[in-house]
């Protein structure tokens, strides 16, 4: 009886001192989180800084005067080989216009084509943040068309305060899983083609 009780109480010490060292990593891990998260940049509320000059990205929106605020402003943005304007301006701009929609578009540097997708999304990181503050606090609806959706889903998902204030995106046959650059015998250009 004596040997049996201290044989319990002996194989209970190692348990005992493993919870304690259990507990103690835990209380150290949930220390470490809380410093890591304290110590944060500034920035990771909204996203990173943007490196393109401001006026460079205020030049490159066109926006209507933003009349209607009972509706949310919407966003263009123009797929590859074309201007904002050249896109949109004759197609679904001027029927959004006609239905009481605040509209604006966005040019991307060199016609998106060959320019840096996330020096492309600071474009649109910066239309949004505009159409915000300028809309009255209305949440922004992005549409985007061909290569204009990936650079979109890459500002929403890096710049937090951008996604925040996006009510809606719509993606025109977007090319998310991206595409070839293919030469092309009839005109002697390049032709764009779903890469796979």
């Amino acid at each position: 009886m004596i040997g049996s009780t201290s044989d319990k109480a002996g194989e209970r010490a190692p348990m005992k001192i493993y919870w304690t060292l259990k507990r103690r990593r835990f209380n150290l891990l949930i220390a470490a989180v809380a410093c890591l998260w304290t110590a944060a940049p500034a920035h990771a509320a909204s996203g990173p800084p943007l490196t393109v000059p401001q006026p460079q990205l205020d030049s490159a929106l066109q926006c209507d005067e933003f009349a209607h605020r009972d509706r949310s402003p919407v966003l263009f943005v123009h797929g590859a080989f074309a201007t904002g304007p050249e896109e949109w301006d004759w197609t679904t701009r001027p029927e959004l216009r006609a239905r009481g929609f605040d509209t604006c578009v966005v040019t991307l540097p060199e016609r998106i084509v060959g320019s840096d997708l996330q020096v492309a999304a600071e474009y649109v990181v910066n239309a949004v943040r505009r159409m915000y503050r300028e809309g009255d606090r209305s949440k922004v609806a992005v549409v985007g068309h061909s290569a204009g959706p990936p650079v979109a889903r890459w500002a929403l998902r890096w710049w937090r305060g951008v996604r925040k204030r996006v009510a809606d995106f719509v993606s025109l046959a977007g090319v998310n899983h991206g595409v070839s650059l293919v030469p092309s015998s009839l005109s002697g250009t390049a032709l764009m083609t779903p890469a796979g």
